[in-house]
């Protein structure tokens, strides 16, 4: 089976579904109508006069009321199928109890009426399904990672350090770090926290890796950290940054 025919074939059943529902709701409604014209043009014609009994007059306002509610929930919400159910329901009324005599006609058809007009909606609202419907985690990851980039993009590493152990058992550190420059300085020093400490004292290099003209030097170093000091041979005339490469060893017994 190929990618694409689960979605396809998902696709043509929920059309199938929709023109099935499509053609059930014209033609009940063209044969709710017909009915309803029919029953008043006979009670119009004279052809019968009596009112329907209870248990029939039941029957037919709960068929009706049940195809309205059908129609309602099936077709696209519009003002269309409700104005037209109203209109079937009021000819079957006319048509089923005129003169209205007794009391149950006017009991039962204005609720029926009612009930079809203002009984809540029984379908959820959902968003249409086609295919080219994103997949929300597909749209998370994406935003995800677009928010990395923009983070990444906006980001400056000042320190990168990664701790070793050597083959004769010591411990060292190496790493770059960045010295940055305002507008106007010459001088800059960075600091440089060894965590945990090296138990014995360590022995540091650190090299500019740029091909800047500064320079570095260590003005102190600990068992927690160094303290290293990048100079320029002029002041900076704008925000400049310089890479420095360091490099800390415990010195061997």
């Amino acid at each position: 089976m190929r990618a694409t025919d689960g979605t396809t074939r998902s696709l043509s059943i929920f059309h199938d579904r929709d023109v099935f529902v499509r053609a059930f709701v014209i033609a009940s409604t063209i044969a709710a109508v017909t009915t309803a014209a029919f029953l008043l043009a006979r009670r119009a014609a004279g052809a019968f006069s009596d009112e329907l009994p209870a248990p029939q007059l039941f029957i037919v306002a709960t068929i009706a009321l049940a195809w309205t509610i059908a129609v309602r929930e099936l077709s696209h919400p519009s003002a269309i199928i409700p104005s037209i159910a109203i209109s079937v329901l009021l000819a079957l009324a006319i048509a089923c109890s005129y003169p209205g005599a007794h009391i149950l006609d006017w009991l039962i058809w204005p609720a029926v009426m009612l009930e079809a007009v203002f009984l809540p909606p029984f379908r959820r609202r959902q968003l249409p399904i086609t295919a080219a419907t994103p997949d929300p985690h597909t749209l998370s990851a994406e935003s995800s990672s677009d928010v990395s980039d923009q983070e990444e993009e906006s980001e400056t590493i000042l320190q990168h350090l990664t701790r070793i152990r050597l083959d004769d058992g010591r411990e060292a550190i190496r790493g770059e770090l960045t010295a940055e420059f305002t507008t106007g300085e010459r001088q800059t020093t960075i600091y440089v926290a060894f965590c945990p400490p090296f138990e014995r004292l360590p022995q540091i290099e650190a090299n500019i890796a740029d091909d800047s003209d500064a320079t570095v030097k260590i003005a102190q170093f600990l068992h927690n950290g160094a303290q290293l000091e990048v100079r320029l041979p002029d002041a900076a005339e704008e925000p400049f940054r310089v890479t420095v490469e360091l490099y800390a060893a415990e010195i061997a017994k």
